[in-house]
């Protein structure tokens, strides 16, 4: 009996004791070696039991067929799917996601594989990311089925309401305002977060909203916000300058992409054909409409048309490409490719915008109360999260957001400036962390970060939500296998309300 007692408490010293700082670098390592062996074999099996169809001399049709199974166009699929009397083709240029994807603590682990994500980089920014390779700022996006929302922070933001507003006012179509889109939202959601308030959120929809499981310093960061006059009111309600907890897309400790919520029992569904390692050549035209695509798969072309719409889901930096590949955008950069113009738009690509960032910190703390990887990560908690979903891998990077405006707008009912409290504590390989999660040079960051090795701190992510810069995006040649020129752009406004706002923010 001793002796069982005494085994118990062994094991639960050993399960309690941190794993070496040598185990993230590893880790990391781990990951890339289990995503390419994973991904290499789902992708022979795919060759070998989902082989491409005999070649036909008639073009297979389908009501709808929609391009890209990502964030947005894995809920399009399974929305029209619905519908029993309509065929729809949902083409994907990646697989699903691996399991890997599904871990929160993972995060930035799971990123920049080339498997399962686009692997983006912009071109070399004039004014900004000087931490970044050459000053090229890392795009990571999604290549699989969810797309992005495999990757992304998991944090659950709508917007602003006046953002909806300004599109139903600029595109003259009232359906879009917020008022009248709030209810897909609710139908969309199953909401377990931290403000459940039946006017604004819905239970029993296929997304899951919930709390976090590990909220370090939340409540000194709500209170902070309070001394500061600010409201503590749900950011996904009737946004304002507000501060508050974290809503994320997780459903019991795990991420919670469209895949999971929108797609996966869709797939089940005899009137909807997903197709994987489908990458999109072109739209087919007749005229000025568009009638079919042709999509690359195992190394051949298929046309497939469509008797009623194509919906392009390809995301911010796809579906442009794809546009202009069909001879759709800038006359001058089509004929300078040599791609037939089909419609001479010079908007395709244009007015890109995306919210900078910047990182303040670290903020060195006196007390023991941020998340310090070298001290929690353990056998305990690994074993915990597989048993359990919970334990530190269940946190996502970030706990806290605020949202404020500076003195150019000043609007506190459409705030420009979004912040995140993202309390990790300095540990060994903090600066191998950032570097991978914003694809920035570990050797301009370490000199830095290594001065404060050892304590515990706390960052501020700092966003410009209402940027005036545009950027673009333009393709380089007809091959879809080229990426595109990415121009963010960033604080390229010709009054300079960009930089202006990041500084008083």
């Amino acid at each position: 009996m001793a002796s069982n007692l005494l085994f118990r408490i062994l094991s639960r010293e050993l399960l309690n004791i941190p794993l070496p700082s040598l185990f993230i670098p590893v880790g990391y390592a781990t990951i890339a070696i289990v995503t390419t062996l994973v991904c290499t074999a789902k992708f022979t099996a795919d060759v070998v039991f989902r082989p491409n169809p005999p070649t036909i001399t008639q073009p297979e049709t389908y009501d709808f067929i929609i391009v890209g199974g990502g964030s947005a166009g894995a809920v399009v699929a399974n929305r029209l799917s619905e519908n029993a009397r309509w065929k729809v083709l949902l083409l994907e240029a990646g697989d699903t996601p691996l399991i890997l994807n599904s871990i929160p603590g993972l995060l930035s682990g799971n990123m920049y594989h080339k498997d399962t994500d686009w692997n983006y980089f912009s071109v070399p920014q004039k004014n900004c990311s000087y931490t970044s390779l050459n000053q090229k700022i890392g795009l990571s996006r999604g290549k699989s089925l969810g797309g992005s929302s495999n990757l992304n922070f998991m944090i659950y933001q709508r917007g602003n309401p006046k953002d909806y507003d300004n599109w139903a006012n600029i595109t003259g179509d009232k359906s879009w305002n917020y008022k009248n889109l709030l209810k897909y939202f609710k139908i969309s959601e199953d909401y377990h977060g931290n403000f459940p308030d039946r006017q604004y959120h819905g239970s029993g929809g296929p997304l899951t909203i919930s709390k976090l499981r590990n909220e370090p310093l939340v409540k000194q960061w709500v209170a902070a916000a309070e001394e500061l006059g600010f409201n503590i009111t749900d950011p996904n309600a009737e946004q304002t300058s507000t501060f508050s907890p974290i809503d994320t897309t997780t459903k019991n400790g795990q991420r919670d992409s469209t895949y999971n919520a929108f797609l996966r029992n869709a797939m089940n569904r005899k009137n909807l054909n997903v197709v994987r390692y489908a990458v999109v050549d072109k739209i087919l035209m007749s005229g000025k409409n568009a009638t079919g695509v042709v999509y690359i798969r195992h190394g051949k072309k298929i046309e497939v048309q469509a008797s009623k719409e194509i919906i392009l889901c390809a995301g911010v930096f796809g579906s442009p490409s794809i546009l202009q590949r069909s001879g759709i955008g800038p006359r001058h950069l089509l004929e300078s490719l040599k791609i037939p113009v089909v419609h001479d738009l010079p908007g395709v690509g244009e007015g890109l915008q995306d919210h900078v960032m910047t990182v303040a910190g670290p903020i060195l703390l006196n007390d023991s109360v941020s998340f310090m990887f070298d001290d929690i990560i353990s056998p305990g908690t690994l074993l915990k999260y597989a048993r359990k979903r919970l334990g530190p891998l269940t946190f996502i990077v970030v706990s806290g957001v605020g949202f404020f405006s500076t003195s150019e707008p000043k609007n506190p009912d459409w705030p420009n400036i979004c912040v995140f409290l993202s309390p990790m504590g300095m540990h060994a390989s903090f600066a191998q962390d950032i570097a991978r999660l914003f694809a920035l040079e570990r050797k301009l960051l370490e000199p830095y970060y290594n001065h404060f090795k050892g304590h515990h701190a706390t960052q501020v992510f700092i966003n410009l939500g209402r940027p005036e810069s545009r950027g673009s995006v333009k393709i380089k040649s007809s091959d879809p296998d080229v990426p595109p020129d990415i121009d963010p752009n960033y604080y390229s406004d010709a009054g300079g309300k960009d930089i202006r706002a990041m500084i008083e923010g």
